[in-house]
């Protein structure tokens, strides 16, 4: 008699929180092979299905507002190479949406002099000012090496609500600006000091193995040197542009960051002052503060 196959019987080992995410993880991906890949599924129906799974709808709600915008840039080279073009920082603040959503929107404006372009119910579109005095004043107040947010192509806001009194924040720059500038001008620039390097390199080699080879195999040694030295020095440049810009990124999120932990706390969303602007109102302080009885 043929043996039948004997069907694994269901297991009464208890699952960690790690073997429940990769559960979950692995359902999900098995499920998207058969689901039809333009299947969009509502906000209402993933929190239904996340409720099923037993999974706390807060938690879903804050990972469907953190979830990373997918149409948004294809991966290719320029991206694998020099990094996202948009930078994102996200917080869950203690207030309601539309005071957070105000307070969020006067702060750009007045301190890093952005414009506002768009404006819905929780989302505010905003890109730097291009009136003459605002971009003075960028210059002035923000060094553009130092603050990213007041150059930042564009800058996207949005403030969902979230159970009680919160609220999910939602900060994206758009630095594809930044990332074109890097592009171009570390091919430019390595193109720029290839050349008379490659020259440097083409002539001494053509001239040096003129006797021995001829004329013909001296200049195609000559042109492999000149054609090396070149390829390297605009690979020079690229790498340069590439650690520059990577260094952006990375000072844009830890300002996003610093903007949220000061939303987060309830105070005033204006960065600590400058060094010497601190020592200067302390002396002041000094000066003005009534002197003590003698």
């Amino acid at each position: 008699m043929e043996e039948r196959p004997t069907v694994p019987s269901p297991t009464n080992v208890g699952i960690s929180r790690r073997g429940l995410e990769l559960v979950i993880r692995r359902a999900a991906e098995l499920a998207a092979q058969e689901a039809d890949a333009d299947e969009r599924l509502s906000e209402a129906e993933v929190l239904r299905i996340a409720e099923e799974l037993g999974l706390p709808g807060h938690h879903v709600r804050r990972a469907l507002y953190e979830l990373p915008d997918t149409d948004r840039e294809e991966e290719g080279p320029v991206t694998r190479w020099y990094g996202e073009r948009a930078v994102t920082g996200t917080r869950v603040v203690q207030a309601p949406p539309e005071q957070v959503a105000a307070r969020l929107e006067d702060y750009l404006v007045t301190r890093e002099f952005l414009q506002v372009l768009r404006k819905q119910p929780g989302r505010i579109a905003l890109h730097p000012a291009d009136d003459a005095i605002s971009s003075v004043a960028r210059a002035v107040r923000r060094p553009q090496r130092q603050w990213q947010i007041a150059r930042a192509r564009r800058v996207l806001v949005d403030v969902r609500p979230m159970p009680g009194r919160g609220s999910h924040v939602r900060l994206d720059l758009d630095v594809t600006n930044h990332r074109r500038t890097a592009v171009i001008g570390g091919i430019v620039g390595g193109a720029l000091v290839g050349l008379p390097l490659a020259a440097g390199a083409f002539f001494p080699v053509g001239n040096m193995l003129l006797p021995v080879l001829g004329d013909a195999a001296a200049y195609g040694a000559g042109l492999v040197a000149g054609a090396g030295t070149f390829a390297a020095s605009v690979a020079g440049g690229v790498s340069i542009a590439r650690n520059r810009f990577r260094a952006r990124l990375d000072n844009a999120r830890l300002e996003i960051a610093a903007l949220l932990d000061r939303l987060e706390s309830g105070g005033r969303l204006d960065p600590p002052a400058a060094p010497w602007l601190r020592s200067l109102r302390s002396r002041i302080g000094e000066r003005l503060r009534p002197a003590g009885p003698s």
